[in-house]
């Protein structure tokens, strides 16, 4: 099956501050106005200093802009020159005081109501402040220095540059941002520039940092308190108002909901959601920078995965990686101690290792980050259950398997790895697949043929696509799958399902299942959703049309089981799908179609042939079926055949190895009831050296002959000990 491409659009927020107050999400609008009511409100000719304290991403680049925006919507006579000056541009690669002066001549050459005499004089003063020695400078410093004559003594030009601002009519506004990413020798750099320059009349400094970082980098330089002396040079001090956390939770939502646009509401589980959120990632946003920074990870990362994976557990997942990444790490390569059921005897870790394992990272959590142990811990234990038995009560049986992966949970094993490589594992049948073919569930034509396309599709494991299909198709069984499309696909099933009983997909180990087993089972599942009456009426019209022989032998065996026969011990009658009555009409139906296959040379090509042809002599006698093999093997092609479809694949694996041992069985006396071994010895011998034979019908003649041999030597194939003699 084929998806027409579609053009994929990802839509980043950039994590840069908003310019418009109307954009406000985070209520900063209302302080921001009257601050900057007080900046333009600022009478007299002194010069201030005013900071603008806030911690690294709570957005106080966006507060500056919102000032800036308030301060251009007064009228133009009382609006002051706005300068910005953001030191981080010139970092690591200019003398920042030079730059800063430099910067604030540039900005007021612009405005032509300042005259040439303020700029020229405030060159000259970068020259003598700046720390930078003339060979070290930068090439336009450099030769700003060469083109003009030696300045004058600072002290005597400081005054000249004040007695002229004191004569403009228009205040200037020196916007100061990103101070606290500097490092600490450039930060000391700008607060010498400005504890030179705060007294200039009419100019006013409002600077943006985090007072923490600033502190602490002045106090390692001046050898005292960065508290001190910052109180010497800033006069009026602000503290960001507090982001409350309703404003950040719906600034994340907000960047959320494009995300989850084309997510099906019936997979978002809105309870669900809260107790992760909630619990759990909320914690983790703490400023408006966690919030874009993690919805611009989402929209990238989930994209690669939209209909794979659950999406709120994949949004837990993720904040795990971005904020927790140990945890993540931890997660992602110990997948058998987070993920499937509690009771698991055969793989599981046992309960006393899964104790001992969780315990041990979240104690190492609880050093590194104490805060967060409570958080990670709730909500590990939502997106993994298993976690609720070691640190809870809570038990989940292997019942829950199908549902977690119909759900796309990452507690599923089958699913757990899409989450951590952004990508269906080759060869499996991805969710949209799914989807996709059981959306032409009504149509058994289309239906058929989307399957039969699987079978011809090799995953990395050797198996078809189509067990992948069959495997997960039993998720949908229970509700998923419309009552009205049952009819249909037992329909399509019963008649290709030969056709997918490939050498392939065969079992090789006690826990495995093969094809046959898994059609079967989504039929019992399917049929048991009906309506009793209902019941016999599909299974009539899918015996009458159905070319699956063997597989319709198969269902009718099982329903005979039901009813205590074939040597099994039944169900109460009330249980019964279908009467004894009915059972005998399909009884008559399957053995007509053997009948029908017989003439026309399809049973020859059945799959299973031993079953059906146990059946046909239980029900007309071993000299009919006799009859039919004798005449059938009378060609050399047809005998090859016949023996082929009597060969057993299986594995087994001792204590301590790793791997299991796959071999072949092929005992003589199974053909015996249909053909003297005997007799066609030593035409097996020959066909045996055949070119023109498969490498699957070279295995089964070699299989016949060595066991045959092992007989004769009065050998027992079937005794355990035997095997690898005969194998």
């Amino acid at each position: 099956m084929t998806t027409d491409d579609k053009p994929i659009t990802i839509d980043l927020s950039a994590d840069r501050p908003t310019l418009d107050p109307k954009l406000d999400r985070l209520g900063y609008a209302p302080f921001a106005k009257r601050l900057a009511e007080s900046i333009v409100g600022l009478s007299g000719s002194d010069g201030h200093v005013i900071a603008l304290y806030g911690a690294w991403g709570f957005g106080k680049t966006t507060m500056l802009n919102y000032v800036q925006h308030f301060i251009r919507e007064v009228a133009p006579a009382n609006q002051p020159l706005i300068v910005t000056f953001n030191p981080w541009w010139f970092a690591g690669s200019e003398d920042l005081i030079w730059a800063f002066f430099n910067q604030l001549r540039a900005q007021l050459e612009v405005r032509r109501e300042f005259s040439d005499a303020i700029r020229n004089k405030l060159a000259d003063f970068a020259d003598l402040v700046s720390e930078v020695p003339l060979p070290h400078a930068g090439l336009a410093k450099a030769s700003a220095k060469v083109l003009r004559p030696k300045p004058k003594d600072i002290a005597k030009l400081k005054h000249e540059i004040s007695t002229a601002l004191s004569k403009q009519k228009r205040r200037i506004l020196v916007i100061v941002d990103d101070i606290d990413r500097l490092t600490s020798d450039e930060i000391r750099q700008v607060f010498r520039v400005v504890k030179a320059v705060a007294d200039f009349p009419k100019v006013t400094y409002l600077l943006a940092f985090d007072k923490r970082v600033v502190t602490r980098s002045l106090s390692e330089l001046q050898g005292g308190s960065g508290e001190d002396y910052l109180e010497k040079i800033v006069q009026v001090p602000f503290e960001l108002p507090l982001v409350d956390r309703l404003s950040i939770r719906n600034l994340f939502f907000e960047k959320l909901d494009p995300m989850l646009s084309d997510v099906e509401p019936k997979s978002f589980d809105k309870v669900y959601w809260g107790n992760i959120f909630f619990e759990g990632i909320d914690r983790f946003l703490e400023t408006p920078r966690d919030v874009v920074r993690f919805a611009n990870t989402l929209v990238v990362t989930f994209r690669a995965v939209i209909g794979e994976v659950n999406p709120i557990d994949f949004i837990a997942i993720e904040s795990l990686r971005m904020f927790v990444p140990e945890v993540y790490d931890c997660v992602r390569t110990n997948r058998q101690m987070f993920c499937g059921h509690s009771t698991n005897p055969l793989r599981a870790p046992t309960g006393q290792d899964l104790e001992k394992f969780h315990e041990g990272w979240l104690e190492r959590l609880g050093r590194s980050n104490p805060l967060l142990v409570q958080p990670v811990q709730s909500m590990l234990k939502r997106l993994f259950p298993k976690l609720q038995n070691v640190w809870g009560n809570s038990q989940y049986g292997p019942d829950w398997d199908s549902r977690w992966r119909r759900d796309l949970r990452v507690c599923s094993e089958d699913i757990f790895p899409v989450y951590f490589s952004l990508t269906v594992a080759g060869g499996e049948v991805s969710n949209l697949e799914m989807k996709a073919i059981l959306a032409l569930a009504n149509n058994p034509e289309r239906f058929s043929a989307e399957i039969l396309e699987l079978s011809q599709q090799i995953r990395p494991d050797g198996k078809t696509r189509a067990s992948a299909f069959l495997d997960r198709l039993q998720d949908y069984t229970g509700s998923e799958i419309n009552i009205q499309n049952i009819e249909p696909i037992i329909v399509a099933l019963l008649n290709i399902a030969d056709r997918l009983l490939l050498p392939e997909d065969e079992r090789s180990g006690l826990i495995d299942y093969g094809n046959d087993i898994q059609i079967g089972r989504v039929i019992w599942q399917l049929l048991k959703r009906l309506e009793k009456d209902r019941v016999f009426e599909i299974l009539r019209r899918a015996f009458e049309i159905g070319s699956a022989l063997y597989m319709i032998q198969h269902v009718y065996i099982v329903l005979g089981q039901q009813q205590g026969l074939y040597g099994a011990t039944g169900d109460p009658e009330q249980n019964w799908l279908i009467s004894r009555d009915q059972l005998q009409e399909l009884d008559r139906l399957l053995l007509e179609k053997i009948h029908t296959a017989s003439k026309d040379g399809s049973l020859l090509h059945v799959p299973k042939l031993f079953p059906v042809l146990n059946f046909w002599r239980e029900k007309s006698g071993e000299e009919e079926v006799r009859a039919w093999v004798a005449n059938a093997a009378r060609d050399d092609g047809n005998l090859v055949e016949i023996v082929e479809r009597f060969l057993q694949s299986s594995s087994s694996q001792s204590f301590g190895d790793a791997v299991g041992r796959k071999f072949d069985r092929l005992d003589p006396e199974w053909i015996r009831p249909y053909i003297d071994p005997d007799q066609v010895f030593t035409r097996v011998r020959k066909l045996s050296k055949s070119n023109s034979i498969t490498s699957r019908q070279k295995r089964a003649l070699d299989q016949f002959l060595k066991e045959y041999d092992f007989r004769k030597k009065g050998g027992n194939p079937n005794d355990p000990f035997s095997q690898e003699k005969i194998s």
